[in-house]
């Protein structure tokens, strides 16, 4: 655009400063559109992998709790991991309260085991598992009730009997 500027104004004549100015407006116009078009494409592109993570994650977490895809070398879920299953009491919402509610669940429990847990959430709630042999927060019950949810656990076990497990315990402390 500068160089198309520049030459534009070389080649303007004595007199041809209000086509100058015209010129000015159309290229100033041209920009502005292209640098919209090339935000909207980075931030759709970006839109597009963060679903895709997202969707990697709950495909591994869904096949980690039916039992159907072994953990993957280094992931830290080789070992034994703690399984909780998160409930909205206000149960099924509309689809933006429910992106919301899930938004604002993931980043209490990311908070209060520090770091991201993975989750298998919807707008009524889901599961969740934190890898490791991980003590429960003594303020996940707080955390989570600020974000509209409460958990219900097991005790961390070794990969093979969680999955078999399908009890559930009470509500968490």
């Amino acid at each position: 655009m500068r160089v198309l500027w520049q030459a534009l104004c070389e080649a303007a004549r004595p007199g041809e400063d209000a086509a100058l100015a015209e010129l000015a407006g159309c290229l100033l116009g041209a920009e502005q559109r292209i640098v919209s078009a090339v935000t909207e494409t980075y931030l759709d592109e970006q839109a597009a992998l963060a679903a895709e993570r997202r969707e990697e994650r709950r495909s591994l977490v869904r096949g980690l709790l039916v039992g159907t895809s072994p953990p993957s070398d280094g992931s830290r879920l080789d070992g034994p991991s703690l399984v909780l299953s998160v409930q909205l009491p206000d149960g099924p919402r509309a689809p933006v309260a429910a992106r919301r509610a899930v938004r604002r669940l993931q980043a209490a429990l990311d908070r209060a085991f520090g770091r991201e847990v993975l989750t298998l959430l919807d707008g009524a709630g889901g599961r969740a598992i934190v890898p490791g042999r991980v003590p429960l927060p003594d303020d996940l019950a707080v955390l989570l009730d600020g974000a509209g949810g409460r958990a219900y656990g097991s005790p961390p076990s070794p990969p093979s009997r969680s999955r078999r497990s399908r009890r559930r315990r009470g509500p968490l402390p």
